[in-house]
């Protein structure tokens, strides 16, 4: 019973399920099924049976998707990004000062004041 517990903690619930049932018959056929530990037994061998068929579930889904992502990564087409309509469109290839005009939207590449405020001098003085 205890090897079984600890069996279900590393995820081995195939093997936690056989120990607990050869627990559960053990405990069933020395002491009777109203026992204590026929009855905790019994309801270990559940819950470890339902853990073993989710988990085995799981793994099985995991596999499929795994097997239908290798599937559409292989039947991926390699893109041509020298002769694509995006390449040709891209501004990555472009010179820094002419990536600043892009970006900002200005054609020369001094930054324009902004109007309304005049620069202050030095602290305490007066103009």
């Amino acid at each position: 019973h205890s090897l079984a517990k600890a069996l279900a903690i590393t995820g081995d619930f195939k093997e936690a399920v056989q120990v607990e049932r050869d627990a559960h018959a053990f405990f069933n056929s020395r002491f009777g099924a109203e026992d204590p530990r026929t009855r905790e037994t019994a309801e270990w061998l559940s819950e470890l049976t339902f853990n073993a068929v989710r988990s085995a579930k799981l793994s099985r889904a995991a596999q499929e998707k795994i097997r239908d992502i290798a599937s559409a990564a292989a039947n991926l087409v390699p893109v041509d990004r020298e002769n694509s309509s995006e390449a040709k469109n891209a501004k990555g290839d472009l010179p820094i000062d002419e990536l600043l005009k892009f970006i900002t939207g200005s054609s020369s590449s001094k930054p324009k004041p902004k109007p309304g405020r005049r620069a202050k001098g030095p602290k305490g003085s007066r103009r």
